[in-house]
């Protein structure tokens, strides 16, 4: 194995690009249903060809690929979509490289990084959203919400007619009607919107300057608890599958050679959001 990568070899134990590979391969298949049997394709490539899931240029031609959708359809992709295409062309260039797994987990430090402070500023500067206006409306009427948390705790007495008053809304808004409406929901629902805005906010900040900041002590100590628990406590309730496995991929991909079980408590975490966000569409 170790012949079949030897830039790997000297410095990483020899499942450790494996796992990260398998689970990159993983969040392919959640990423765009257009893509679906690409993603397929590539998985089962990850899985029985280990030349392959070791070559740069696998991951390069993973990324090009996907770029005619990113761009020519862009209105029908999330930021994930994105993100993994990023942390593919992330993988290819850092296995071209003489330090290839230094550069790899210093390439996935960085992502998470600048993803969550990126994320995080773009939340604090939005009045919508530090208000929990955002968060409200999303556990009234993203179905990733609703299916969750909310018919889960019982906090939404109609949904259906929840629904039909805000197709009535959007459309009077439409004509440039005023329109009175009322919601039907739990008192309890803003308390947990304000709660959740405050937590996302909070976790994210802390995520993003662990990994920004590794010169610190106590950075190298919970970065690692930081994500896990961002990903464990987000999509237990919100099913994004994408997010939530490509998350894990890239902090196992960050983990030291010798953390093992830090990588495996990464690869339990994916499985976990796998089954969470199918026990919530079923």
């Amino acid at each position: 194995m170790k012949h079949a990568f030897p830039r790997l070899g000297t410095t990483l134990d020899v499942d450790s690009f494996d796992l990260v590979a398998l689970l990159t391969a993983f969040c392919l298949l959640f990423v765009s249903a257009d893509m679906r049997v690409f993603a397929g394709a590539t998985l089962f490539a990850v899985t029985f060809f280990p030349t392959m899931r070791r070559s740069p240029w696998f991951w390069l031609f993973l990324a090009v690929s996907w770029w005619p959708q990113l761009v020519l359809r862009w209105e029908r992709h999330e930021d994930h979509c994105y993100l993994i295409n990023y942390w593919c062309i992330a993988m290819g260039l850092s296995l071209m490289g003489k330090e290839s797994y230094a550069t790899l987990k210093q390439n996935a430090r960085l992502l998470i990084g600048l993803t969550f402070a990126f994320g995080c500023f773009w939340k604090i500067t939005s009045p919508d959203f530090v208000d929990g206006s955002v968060t409200l409306y999303n556990l009234l009427f993203d179905p990733r919400f609703s299916s969750g948390i909310t018919s889960m705790l019982g906090l939404v007495a109609d949904q259906a007619g929840n629904d039909q008053t805000a197709a009535a809304l959007y459309q009077q808004l439409d004509t440039g009607t005023a329109y009175s409406t009322e919601i039907a929901c739990s008192p309890l629902l803003g308390w947990l919107s304000t709660s959740m805005t405050g937590w996302t906010i909070a976790i994210e900040a802390v995520v993003a300057a662990c990994f920004l900041l590794p010169q610190f002590s106590i950075s190298k100590k919970i970065k690692d608890i930081a994500l896990m628990a961002f990903t464990a406590t987000t999509y237990f309730f919100v099913p994004v599958v994408g997010f939530g496995c490509l998350f894990c991929a890239m902090g196992a991909a960050q983990c030291e050679p010798r953390q093992r079980q830090m990588r495996a408590t990464y690869f339990l975490l994916a499985i976990f959001v796998i089954i969470r966000a199918n026990t919530v569409m079923v």
